[in-house]
């Protein structure tokens, strides 16, 4: 099960997706579309056959990926190989699909089109850690570099945890503040007097600081957290589950 942004499906040119866990063969806690570590082979190769099958991809497609540190390197796709070390992904070419694992944290693709109309598109992983680096806004820049206006693009956050689940210290906060030019993050406060911290909100602001227009950010999906029937959780399976994937490709020569 595949969920889509009505923002990115607009987008001439683009196809999408942000994983579920529902539609694969992984069993256990990774059952079952699972993208993460956790399976045999046979299931692992099988997840993404469906995968890129849901994609309309070639079955011989490789849906580019790296090695996400909570950082906030962004690469171009073309340099991308086995030990790439980096949190976002941009791509320009047709037929190379980028993609993003998550399991709480924030999946964000980015689509535009350039003034000649050649669509242009990011990958982006950000958790606490690589929101208050600014991934979201480092993103839109090497997009932006291609020659796609902020103002153009369009950006989906697929499902992440929620406020209410996402209890963090206060360091966490203070680093969100800084990041945020000293504006409060969207927080609330529990009966334990610890803080929780909205992430989609954090990602929202970053993006739209970055240029993107507040109507061309659309959230898809809901708490990873709160729904254990539809989406793979990493606080509460206390690290024992399996990985979204999120992935967008520009139509055409697909490889």
């Amino acid at each position: 099960m595949l969920l889509t942004s009505s923002l990115l499906t607009a987008v001439p040119g683009i196809r999408h997706g942000f994983s579920t866990r529902r539609g694969g063969v992984s069993e256990g806690p990774y059952a079952s579309w699972n993208f993460g570590v956790g399976d045999a082979p046979g299931a692992a190769a099988e997840n993404q056959r469906r995968f890129r099958a849901a994609l309309s991809l070639d079955p011989d497609a490789t849906v580019v990926q790296v090695e996400q540190v909570h950082g906030s390197r962004v690469i171009d796709a073309k340099l991308v190989d086995a030990k790439t070390e980096a949190d976002a992904i941009v791509e320009s070419r047709p037929g190379v699909a980028i993609g993003v694992r998550t399991a709480d944290c924030a999946p964000i693709l980015i689509a535009g089109l350039d003034d000649d109309l050649r669509p242009h598109i990011a990958a982006v992983h950000a958790g606490w850690r690589g929101a208050v680096a600014d991934i979201p806004g480092i993103a839109v820049a090497a997009v932006a570099s291609h020659g796609v206006r902020p103002d153009r693009l369009r950006a989906a956050i697929g499902p992440t945890i929620g406020l209410d689940r996402f209890e963090v210290g206060d360091e966490v906060i203070d680093a969100a503040q800084k990041t945020l030019g000293g504006a409060a993050p969207k927080t609330i406060v529990n009966e334990r007097r610890r803080h929780h911290l909205d992430l989609v909100d954090l990602v929202r602001r970053l993006l739209l600081r970055a240029g993107v227009e507040p109507e061309h950010v659309e959230v898809v999906g809901g708490c990873t957290f709160e729904d254990d029937e539809l989406y793979y959780s990493y606080r509460r399976d206390g690290g024992e589950t399996g990985r979204h994937l999120s992935a967008i490709v520009i139509a055409g020569g697909d490889r």
